[in-house]
């Protein structure tokens, strides 16, 4: 990657000022933090009413830990915009030629693979180990191997941004890690495995090339991750719970929109809950935790 060309070649402010109205940059940074703090920090604070979940960290603390991050975030971001602009201001800058984006790329596919490994090692353990209850039932053993089974959430965009920039092949490996996907959403009834990966890679395909979105299509994007989870909820565990023996007529569409939103926000809570109890537990250091899924998954017997 060749830091004075990226300084070179970077937009004017009267530049950015007159494609200002073709769209906001979602390309800055800033976007992916905002992203990260939506999905990280808010559900943790939507009030539950209809199904008892408990939030493993208080409000407080809550609050507290979304501050340091959100802290440690912006003092990145200011770092990173401070760094571009005193490459951009240089008149005889100093020709850079790291590898970095080398070596994100190959970091990027190897933490995809180990995705694609995981989930299609989650699958062949958990159909041959339940016969009655829930799928995630039989999944009490393998520990850290779920965590690993979505580390390509983190991986998927700078792997198809750069492969594209450097014309390296990417479509098999995305189409492996689609299948393994696909099988672990159908055979474990988990849709927002395959949605987690589906939807960011449209964004991902679609902008790669395109950066300037208008602000409409930018909340429409937004908007679709819980249109499209509370229409598979109003599907799947609705209709089961609520709709399966009375029907639809029995059913008030306002108690039907607010239970499937909550539970939105019980998906991204659940997730919270879990890494707080890692974080407090000290489990992100424990081999234990990490590899004994890995070892259960090749067990043969229940």
């Amino acid at each position: 990657m060749n830091l004075t060309n990226l300084a070179n070649t970077w937009p004017s402010p009267a530049a950015a000022r007159g494609g200002a109205s073709r769209g906001v940059d979602i390309a800055n940074p800033i976007f992916g933090i905002g992203t990260l703090m939506l999905l990280t920090v808010v559900p943790y604070f939507y009030p539950i009413y209809y199904v008892a979940v408990r939030k493993y960290w208080s409000f407080e603390a809550h609050l507290s830990f979304s501050a340091v991050l959100l802290i440690v975030n912006l003092s990145l971001y200011v770092l990173y915009s401070g760094y571009l602009r005193a490459l951009k201001s240089n008149l005889q800058p100093i020709r850079y030629t790291a590898d970095f984006a080398d070596v994100l790329l190959f970091v990027s596919r190897c933490a995809i693979w180990i995705a694609m490994l995981a989930n299609t090692g989650l699958v062949l353990y958990v159909l041959p180990h339940y016969s009655d209850g829930s799928p995630k039932m039989a999944m009490g053993e393998l520990g850290g191997v779920n965590i690993l089974s979505q580390l390509h959430l983190c991986f998927l965009g700078p792997f198809i941004g750069i492969s594209v920039r450097r014309k390296s092949p990417w479509k098999l490996t995305v189409a492996l890690l689609s299948i393994s996907l696909v099988a672990r959403s159908l055979l474990l009834s988990e849709r927002m495995a395959l949605m987690e990966m589906a939807v960011p890679l449209v964004v991902i395909l679609r902008l790669y090339r395109v950066i300037r979105v208008r602000w409409l299509y930018l909340v429409l994007m937004l908007l679709a991750v819980p249109v499209f989870f509370i229409a598979a909820e109003l599907m799947r565990s609705f209709y089961a719970k609520f709709v399966a023996v009375g029907g639809w007529g029995a059913v008030d569409p306002w108690f039907a929109f607010l239970w499937s939103f909550e539970r939105f926000f019980i998906y991204y809570i659940d997730v919270i809950n879990k890494f707080y109890f890692i974080l407090e537990n000290n489990y992100y250091g424990s081999t234990h935790f990490w590899f004994g899924g890995i070892l259960a998954s090749f067990r043969t017997s229940a």
